[in-house]
């Protein structure tokens, strides 16, 4: 059976940035019609041409990541021998590394680490204040991470015979990159419209340098005839081979080796919240909430249900063991005040089963006192009813009723004795009022 799989497209945003020598610069970017790609992550090209930010923004929205191409007269490139340093000391060194090969100020520059290549570390060099506005202009299109490329990079290393170069055009100007060693690229910006100025800068510094060698030259599809008829009048004792831009190999390279751009600079790409990321989180957070307060709310109600059914219950026992109380507030606690006060009665009551039954110990206590040497006589039972105690005696006992009248006065208790052969002796004992 055949399985399917959902894969999550996601698309690059390739930008060609213009000069800054150009008057439109970043602060028009918004009106400002720009060349553009759009890649897949897996290098396939969906769209190009050339549009504004918004009229991008508005037929490409979901962008995963924005790749800023500058043009190669705003970089230079640095093959620096330096130690290999970690990142973050890389950053601190760089500034010395770099003060020797620049005429302006470290500070008005920007410093991108380029990785590292025959032991020396590739250093990018660009305005620091026409990079970061270039950042924080797209920015306020996409809250998405800007990556930093320049076209040179893409040019190719020359051989012993051949040396490449590469003319990109913009709306005023021209660049023309020169590759000349592994380590040595030449850009200079000049007049778009001067083709024969272009080769004759072209062929001068390649004299200068490298005389004889060969010259690739890759140019814009559409400027081919204007610089194949320019060539002839070019005096130069080597060969130049003109060749059609490659965009879409460019393009390449620029979506692998671009530099997350807002990482080094620290800024982050919006201030909005990314709730997209956080979609499923908060789903399971407010839907656990949600659930958690129902079930609360669900517990609370069954308790004041059987407390309600609980209060009517005791409610209802008050009213049938006290049918005559009129007035019901709390009957747990009227109950309680009830049922001590009946105790008392009953406590304070001489012919009560307790009264009764420890008079009847104090008789025995003070009978053994004043005869010890004589056993107590045995009692086979006791019986409370009709709030009398009755005591039957082992028949084998003879009758002590007499001899000991003047205990049971004292204790208030009252005897009406009756005796039988078959049945002996049994006291009836209540209490008298006192």
């Amino acid at each position: 059976m055949a399985k399917r799989y959902l894969i999550k497209r996601e698309w690059s945003l390739l930008l060609h940035i213009p000069p800054k020598l150009e008057k439109s610069g970043p602060s028009s970017l918004s009106t400002q019609a720009l060349k553009y790609a759009v890649m897949r992550a897996e290098g396939t090209l969906e769209d190009k041409g050339e549009l504004s930010c918004s009229a991008i923004k508005e037929k490409w929205p979901k962008i995963k990541r924005i790749v800023t191409i500058f043009a190669d007269s705003d970089v230079n490139i640095l093959h620096l021998e330096a130690p290999q340093l970690s990142a973050s000391n890389l950053k601190l060194a760089l500034p010395n590394l770099v003060e020797e090969y620049i005429l302006s100020g470290t500070e008005e520059n920007i410093l991108i680490p380029g990785g590292r290549k025959n032991n020396r570390e590739i250093v990018y060099v660009a305005d620091k204040s026409y990079v970061k506005n270039v950042t924080e202009s797209i920015n306020t299109f996409w809250d998405k991470p800007v990556y930093f490329f320049t076209d040179k990079i893409s040019l190719s290393e020359p051989s012993s015979s051949t040396i490449f170069a590469k003319m990109s055009e913009y709306k005023a100007t021209a660049n023309l990159s020169i590759r000349t060693a592994v380590d040595e690229v030449y850009s200079m910006s000049i007049n778009r419209d001067q083709t024969a100025t272009s080769l004759d800068s072209l062929t001068k510094t390649i004299m200068d340098f490298h005389q004889g060698k060969n010259v690739e030259l890759e140019i814009p599809e559409h400027r081919f005839l204007d610089y194949q008829r320019e060539i002839k009048d070019i005096e130069y004792n080597g060969s130049i081979f003109l060749k059609k831009y490659n965009w879409r190999k460019n393009l390449n390279i620029a979506h692998q080796k671009s530099i997350n751009l807002s990482s080094f600079l620290s800024l982050r790409p919006s201030s909005t919240i990314k709730l997209k990321n956080w979609k499923t989180p908060l789903i399971l957070g407010i839907s656990l909430v949600i659930f958690n307060t129902v079930s609360l709310q669900w517990n609370w109600w069954n308790l004041q249900n059987k407390s309600s059914e609980l209060q009517n219950s005791i409610t209802r026992v008050f009213k049938t063991k006290y049918p005559d109380e009129k007035v019901i507030l709390d009957p747990l606690a009227q109950m309680r005040q009830k049922l001590n006060f009946d105790g008392d009665l009953r406590l304070s009551d001489p012919n009560s089963f307790i009264h009764l039954l420890t008079a009847l110990g104090e008789f025995k206590e003070t009978l053994l006192s004043r005869k010890p040497e004589n056993p107590s006589p045995r009692v086979i039972s006791i019986e409370y009813r009709n709030k009398n105690l009755y005591i039957h005696f082992d028949p084998n006992n003879e009758s002590i009723l007499d001899q000991n009248k003047d205990i049971l006065e004292e204790l208030g208790l009252s005897v009406k004795e009756t005796a039988s052969k078959n049945t002996g002796i049994i006291w009836e004992l209540s209490g008298e009022e006192r």
